[in-house]
């Protein structure tokens, strides 16, 4: 069974936050280069400020990107992107979407309608 997440993904004060008030999360940042990895899906699509961001720990149709699981630090957990050859920490607030982290993530941003 897929596992397809969704996020709304906005900009505040120079990053790119979300908010989940069902899981308590309010302007929870993406930091140390996940976010220049959104940021680079954002400017393929010409996406300035707001997005929906999908996700699955399974490849699902139209995907972008996959990041590939390498290390745990700091509570939180390190991913790969072969796509961009780039690396991003995800905070752990990643546990409230899985019980463990994933050994592979797989990433959609479209604009909001």
């Amino acid at each position: 069974m897929t596992q397809i997440r969704i996020l709304e993904v906005f900009r505040y004060n120079g990053g790119l936050v979300f908010d989940d008030p069902e899981k308590g999360l309010d302007k929870e940042a993406f930091v140390a280069g996940i976010d220049g990895m959104l940021e680079t899906l954002m400017a393929t699509k010409g996406i300035t400020e707001r997005f929906k961001l999908t996700f699955s720990p399974q490849p699902f149709p139209g995907y972008e990107l996959s990041l590939q699981w390498q290390r745990r630090e700091f509570e939180g957990n390190w991913y790969y992107c072969a796509e961009l050859e780039a690396e991003g920490w995800l905070c752990p607030a990643l546990y409230h979407y899985f019980e463990t982290a994933p050994q592979a993530l797989y990433v959609r941003v479209d604009p909001l309608a």
